[in-house]
């Protein structure tokens, strides 16, 4: 899976580590849906950061005005080794107020693992990872998979963002839709991801407040006291119940 299509505004954003779970219409609201299968993308070694990640839909209706809609906000660090931690809110409902405990989420590719800290359990609940050639940056800024948007790409230059050196381009996905991202090569990450679409309004992904240092080592330590379960297949969560799972 590629970097594109980690980031694909085709996706709910609400999923963590590029898809490692999202909310099921089929499942009562708040339930979080966690896939067996790892769609992560390769881990990110000797580039450590810690930044927000931000997510805006913007949508014009009818009568001209502009809805915002803000969601998803997560932590992000990674450190030296690759390892990431990502913690934020969960909403039971778009729009609705978030439910405790936060999401907190660590892909650890040294012990091969992926795990979600559920407090209400005080369980940790581990999954596999996918052995996959860790990169160190500087990194080239991925294409798209599709030849075909691939042909459509404009040379943006580069600017400065958030202290970082970000190369830029511009695709067209369909005839309605253009997709614009900014890419670091020192952290190998996009630090501005913009799909404006004349039917879907605007979506962007950045990352802001973004810092170089080595995140603290606690912040990828399980808790001692918890209890750690292993799985396999998918697997739901009720957030913010206690659960059997």
């Amino acid at each position: 899976m590629t970097r594109w299509n980690a980031r694909s505004f085709a996706l709910i954003l609400g999923a963590l580590a590029a898809g490692s779970l999202c909310a099921q219409p089929s499942y009562p609201s708040g339930t979080i849906y966690f896939n067996a299968a790892d769609y992560g993308g390769p881990p990110v070694a000797d580039a450590p950061y810690c930044a927000e990640r931000r997510n805006v839909r913007v949508v014009t209706q009818p009568d001209g005005t502009q809805q915002t809609l803000e969601y998803d906000p997560r932590r992000i660090c990674r450190d030296s080794a690759g390892r990431v931690r990502y913690e934020g809110p969960v909403f039971a409902q778009p729009g609705g107020p978030a439910v405790d405990p936060p999401m907190i989420e660590i892909r650890d590719p040294i012990a091969g693992a992926r795990y979600v800290i559920y407090a209400v359990d005080k369980a940790v609940y581990r999954q596999p990872l996918r052995p996959l050639r860790t990169l160190h940056p500087p990194e080239r800024m991925p294409f798209p998979a599709d030849p075909a948007i691939r042909n459509t790409e404009q040379d943006l230059g580069t600017q400065t963002m958030e202290g970082l050196e970000v190369i830029g381009r511009r695709y067209i996905l369909n005839a309605t839709t253009t997709s614009e991202q900014w890419w670091s090569p020192d952290i190998g990450e996009f630090v501005l991801e913009k799909e404006t679409s004349t039917v879907n309004g605007e979506l962007t992904h950045r990352l802001i407040h973004v810092t170089r240092d080595e995140p603290d080592p606690e912040l990828f330590r399980l808790p001692p006291d918890y209890a750690v379960i292993d799985k396999t297949t998918d697997f739901t969560i009720l957030w913010g119940q206690p659960t059997r799972n």
